[in-house]
C-alpha cells in the first residue's frame, strides 16, 4: 500500500509503508501529520488512519457510551485543587448564612403562634436586632448562592473533563454541559443529576471502587428541585400581596421549609464533591488507572 502525505500543505509520496515508518521514526512527520492512500481523496490524522498500527501508534480516541469521539489524554487531568476549596467554602458560608435566617425566622413564627402582638414582638429590642441579622442574613444567602454555583460550575467541569480524559466511556456529556445544562428549560429537571451521576460513577470506577449508593444524588436533586420550585410559588403568592398580621407565622415557616431544602441540597453536594475530590487526587499519577478498559 502507499501512502502520501502533506507537510505545511505541500504533499509528498506516494511512498510505502516502510518508508512512511522510516519517516515517522525520524519525526519527519507525527501523529497529527494528514494522510492518505494514494488515490484518496480523503485526508486524515496519522494516527487515526489503517498505518497507526504499522507505526505502533496508540490511538488516543475512544467512542463514548453515546458512540461519540473523546480525545483522551492523562497528561492533561488537573487536580480539582483551588476549584474544590471555592466550592466548599462559598457552599459552606450559603448553608450558615441560610442557618441563621431559619433560626430567626422560627423565633418569630413560634412567638406569633403563641398569640403575641406582631406590633409588640417586632419593636421589642431584641427583636430588632434579630430582623437586622435576618436581613444581612438574607442578603449573603442570595450572594453566597450565585458564588456557590459558579464554584460548582468550576468544580464539576473540571471533574467530568478530568475523567473523559482518562478515557471514561459512560461519560456521555461534555464538561461544559455539566453546568449549562442548569440553564435549559426542561431538560435541567434531569440533565444536571445525570452529569454528577456520570462524574461520581466514572471516578469510582477508575479509582477501583464499586459504583454502588447513588442515593445521595437523589437526595440532593430533589432537594434542590423542592427548593427551587417553593422559592417561585412564595415569590408569586407574595408579590403583590401585603399578607395580615395573622398571615405572617406562616409565611415565615414556609420560607423556612424552602431554605432548610435550599441547605440539606447544598449539604448532599457537598459530600458528593468531598468524594469526587477524594478519589480523583488518586488518579493524579494514572499508573493504577485503567483508563482504556
Amino acid at each position: 500500500m502507499q501512502w502520501e502525505y502533506k507537510l505545511k500543505d505541500e504533499t509528498f509520496g506516494p511512498v510505502s509503508l516502510e518508508e512512511l515508518k522510516h519517516l515517522y521514526s525520524r519525526s519527519d512527520i507525527s501523529n497529527d501529520t494528514r494522510v492518505r492512500e494514494a488515490g484518496s481523496s480523503i485526508w486524515q490524522r496519522l494516527d487515526t488512519s489503517d498505518a497507526r498500527e504499522a507505526l505502533g501508534i496508540t490511538s488516543n480516541t475512544v467512542l463514548d457510551a453515546d458512540g461519540k469521539a473523546m480525545k483522551t489524554d492523562p497528561e492533561k487531568v488537573k487536580p480539582l485543587g483551588w476549584r474544590y476549596y471555592f466550592f466548599m467554602i462559598t457552599a459552606a458560608a450559603f448553608c450558615f448564612s441560610g442557618a441563621l435566617v431559619v433560626l430567626g425566622n422560627m423565633f418569630f413564627a413560634v412567638q406569633l403562634m403563641q398569640g403575641g402582638s406582631p406590633s409588640q414582638i417586632f419593636s421589642a429590642g431584641g427583636a430588632q436586632v434579630i430582623l437586622s441579622v435576618i436581613g444581612t442574613a438574607s442578603h449573603f444567602f442570595y450572594v453566597f448562592l450565585i458564588l456557590s454555583g459558579i464554584a460548582y460550575g468550576f468544580l464539576f467541569h473540571q471533574a467530568m473533563r478530568n475523567v473523559r480524559l482518562l478515557g471514561a466511556t459512560e461519560t456521555t456529556i461534555r464538561p461544559f454541559m455539566v453546568w449549562l445544562w442548569h440553564f435549559v428549560p426542561f431538560a435541567s429537571l434531569i440533565m444536571p443529576a445525570q452529569a454528577i451521576s456520570q462524574i461520581r460513577n466514572a471516578s469510582l470506577r477508575l479509582a477501583g471502587q464499586a459504583t454502588s449508593g447513588g442515593a445521595i444524588i437523589v437526595i440532593w436533586w430533589t432537594a434542590w428541585l423542592l427548593s427551587v420550585f417553593g422559592s417561585r410559588i412564595i415569590s408569586i403568592i407574595f408579590e403583590n400581596a401585603n399578607p395580615e398580621p395573622e398571615d405572617l407565622a406562616g409565611i415565615f415557616i414556609t420560607e423556612s421549609v424552602v431554605i432548610v431544602f435550599f441547605e440539606v441540597s447544598a449539604v448532599c453536594i457537598m459530600l458528593i464533591a468531598r468524594r469526587v475530590n477524594r478519589l480523583q487526587k488518586n488518579l493524579n499519577m494514572h499508573s493504577m488507572v485503567t483508563a482504556f478498559d
